[in-house]
């Protein structure tokens, strides 16, 4: 209405009107009554989070910003374990990187905690393989080492049919066998389904008595047990010339000798059991007693070790006397073959010990004796050889070995 009558409705009614903040203040009219819109002078920008001002008149400065102020700064990232906190700048847009942090990397078995979740180490692995005679596991890592594998683990290949280090094969392994000592090489032996194979090398074998004398047995020792070894020949039986010769099994084979003619040499060459039957051994007459062979001198006397010296001549000594059944043949041998009541030379001496008589062929000491009177005569004297006199009964005497006697050789291995 034309309130002030001036031909004019609402002249000089508009008020102010528009917002705060940056904005210029607007004004809007009265018109038919009614306040019409406001028409501010500059329209609102968007707002920018610059930290001061209202740019988009709204009443609220940097409302809706990710930061404020700009250029403003606060920590960031975690500081916990390996990792190292940073620092983030508030830019327009927000916050910024972190600048300066080191962040958390997978956690590894080491001592330290790498994934910064404020534990140390603590990881858990499958660990083992299931091959053979091993299983899977587990293992924990504590202060930067890992733990013993929950599960079974490898151990060293035996013999036995089983997989054991469990590296996909079972047994297959070889070993050194054998010896080196005697005939024997070692040699290699292989396990095949829990069982080693034969050695490759030389074995043992049953120890013979060779010439050689190798250790067949490869036990250290050559021809042990053997009473001879394979091709030694030795003398054997009354024959002479006879010999018997070893074989591999370190026996003697049979005696063997081509008889020959018999002479006068104390050996059996005609191999009849009985040695120099029927010979001429030089000025003695040669008479046998079973197989054995004496040589009775009465065509010769000689001292006592000029007598010895004649038997030797012919592989004989002078006789020794064992028993009585001995010392009565030979007594009634002289008396048939010469005169009653001579002295013989035999072949004991008491030289070395005065009153131990011993037999000078054999070394042998007497032990059978027929002394004159039942006791040794003449003990203590410079008589050391004994003699025989060849009575009815006969009688020895201890006599002076210088004397020249009739006397009696013996074949002592007849």
């Amino acid at each position: 209405a034309d309130d002030d009558c001036d031909g004019r409705v609402d002249e000089d009614s508009a008020e102010a009107c528009g917002t705060p903040g940056t904005c210029s203040e607007g004004s809007r009219a009265c018109v038919g009554g009614a306040l019409a819109e406001c028409v501010p002078d500059v329209t609102p920008p968007d707002e920018v989070c610059e930290g001061t001002e209202d740019e988009d008149c709204d009443g609220a400065v940097d409302e809706d910003c990710p930061c404020t102020p700009m250029g403003s700064t606060r920590p960031c990232g975690d500081d916990r374990g390996e990792c190292v906190a940073g620092m983030q700048t508030c830019e327009g847009a927000g916050w910024g990187a972190c600048e300066g942090a080191v962040g958390p990397s997978a956690e590894t078995c080491n001592g330290l905690d790498d994934d910064c979740d404020g534990a140390i180490d603590g990881i858990v692995e499958a660990c083992g393989v299931d091959i053979g005679a091993c299983t899977t596991g587990t293992r924990t890592c504590t202060m930067g080492s890992f733990g013993a594998c929950s599960g079974t683990s490898p151990t060293a290949e035996v013999c036995d049919g089983v997989d054991n280090d469990c590296d996909g094969v079972v047994d297959g392994f070889t070993r050194a066998c054998g010896t080196s000592m005697g005939l024997c090489t070692v040699g290699t032996e292989t396990c095949t389904g829990g069982v080693f194979g034969a050695c490759s090398g030389a074995g043992a074998s049953t120890e013979v008595c060779d010439a050689a004398r190798a250790d067949e047995d490869c036990d250290g020792a050559s021809n042990e047990g053997c009473a001879c070894d394979d091709g030694d020949t030795r003398a054997c039986g009354t024959c002479a010339g006879a010999t018997e010769t070893c074989d591999l099994s370190g026996t003697w084979g049979a005696c063997s000798r081509t008889p020959a003619t018999e002479t006068c040499d104390a050996t059996d060459e005609d191999c009849d059991g009985t040695t120099d039957e029927g010979t001429t051994c030089g000025m003695c007459t040669q008479v046998n007693n079973g197989s054995r062979s004496y040589l009775f001198c009465f065509d010769i006397q000689r001292s006592w070790s000029g007598a010895r010296a004649y038997c030797q001549m012919f592989g004989y000594d002078l006789a020794t006397v064992e028993d009585a059944t001995e010392n009565n043949w030979l007594n009634s041998q002289e008396r048939s073959l010469f005169r009653n009541n001579e002295l013989w030379w035999y072949g004991g001496t008491d030289a070395a010990m005065e009153g131990t008589w011993v037999w000078a062929p054999t070394g042998m000491t007497a032990t059978y004796f027929d002394w004159e009177g039942g006791g040794e005569p003449d003990n203590g004297t410079s008589e050391n050889c004994l003699s025989n006199e060849n009575r009815a009964n006969p009688e020895w005497n201890s006599d002076d070995c210088t004397s020249d006697r009739y006397f009696v050789c013996e074949a002592q291995g007849s």
